[in-house]
């Protein structure tokens, strides 16, 4: 009987140091933060608008966030650093784009993206902006409109990234998992 109350305080004791070891390893796994980039310097507001619930529950997940647009929050939020490279649609600041569809859409399109090109040229030289290629991300989130001159950095950090967009997916794009037609044809 002795050996036997032995054996069962060992498997007891076996079972309590598996128990605490998966424990600590729950808690570690979860307590773990993510450092996570948002890129949507050229966007408007309205694009902005679309990822900032995400960009609030990530945050009050504990995860840390940098956010790249052209648009400073009113106040600073735990866990979100906000660096705003450009300030709104400054980077537009002859832009009427009524009276440059009068000259066609091509010099309309022509004239627009001339405007972007400059401001991601302002982009690229903003000293925070430049910062963020020597920083550790484990994760980039990028608006896919307009923010095209941005998968470099992308490219430099080495790291998954998430494109989302403000707009319906365009046919190629849902082509390509089976639901041809946009998506509001419903097929």
């Amino acid at each position: 009987m002795h050996c036997r109350q032995i054996w069962t305080r060992e498997i007891f004791s076996l079972r309590k140091a598996t128990l605490f070891i998966i424990s600590f390893n729950l808690i570690i796994f979860f307590a773990q933060s993510e450092n996570i980039l948002v890129l949507c310097p050229l966007s408007s507001k309205s694009h902005k608008n679309v990822i900032q619930p995400l960009i609030s529950s990530l945050a009050k997940a504990g995860h840390t966030l940098t956010v790249v647009s052209a648009y400073t929050p009113k106040k600073q939020r735990l866990n979100i650093r906000e660096i705003t490279p450009i300030n709104g649609f400054d980077y537009l600041p002859d832009f009427n784009p009524f009276k440059e569809r009068q000259f066609g859409y091509f010099y309309f399109y022509l004239k627009g993206f001339q405007h972007f090109y400059n401001a991601c040229e302002e982009i690229h030289r903003n000293e925070e902006f430049l910062e963020l290629k020597d920083q550790r991300f484990d994760l980039v989130i990028i608006d896919a409109i307009i923010n095209g001159c941005m998968q470099g950095l992308i490219y430099t950090l080495g790291v998954p990234f998430i494109s989302y967009s403000s707009l319906p997916a365009p046919n190629f794009v849902t082509e390509t998992v089976g639901r041809g037609g946009g998506a509001s044809r419903g097929n």
